[in-house]
């Protein structure tokens, strides 16, 4: 028997449209569309850094990516009925995280300069797309979009600068603006 394949001759994406299950037919430049690529940017990225890394650390983004797939979900199906995907618990753990990670650094002293080593430089340049993705659910008011969705991006991007200092180490360097 025969497979049925895809018609590769036409894509609709070809047309600047894309389907999103919640929203149906959408056009690329729809801030719900946006969002979406945002967080699976970060995704991308935080697999890069997380090739970098072992232990704990490595777990910990691991646990975030699994998280990033559920606000992916919340973004995607935003104002439809059920139970949201990302809970409290996950921006809870991120604070954990973060209260742990800051334990042993020095007080800030200016502002950090990226690139103390490559991992480090990963996490910095991942904090600036989580950053992005947060704003990017933000503008998606009146769309029914889980609450917890922004306030974990918020916690992630606070966790990244967190962990990009502990990877410096005694690498960072800060520049102090007057």
């Amino acid at each position: 028997m025969r497979k049925k394949t895809q018609n590769h001759r036409f894509h609709p994406g070809d047309t600047g449209l894309t389907f999103v299950p919640a929203s149906g037919t959408v056009r690329k430049s729809d801030p719900l569309v946006a969002a979406l690529g945002d967080l699976d940017e970060l995704n991308c990225l935080l697999g890069l850094l997380a090739l970098r890394l072992r232990g704990p650390r490595r777990a910990a983004l691991v646990s975030v990516q699994e998280n990033l797939f559920l606000a992916g979900a919340d973004v995607a199906l935003a104002g439809r009925r059920g139970r949201p995907r990302l809970g409290r618990s996950a921006a809870a753990a991120l604070d954990a995280a973060i209260r742990r990670l800051d334990s042993g650094l020095p007080p800030l002293r200016g502002f950090v300069v990226p690139g103390a080593n490559e991992p480090e430089a990963w996490c910095q340049l991942s904090r600036t797309v989580a950053r992005r993705a947060e704003r990017s659910a933000a503008s998606l008011p009146g769309r029914g979009l889980n609450p917890e969705v922004p306030r974990y991006l918020n916690r992630l991007s606070s966790f990244l600068f967190s962990l990009s200092r502990s990877l410096a180490g005694r690498k960072s360097r800060s520049i102090r603006v007057r």
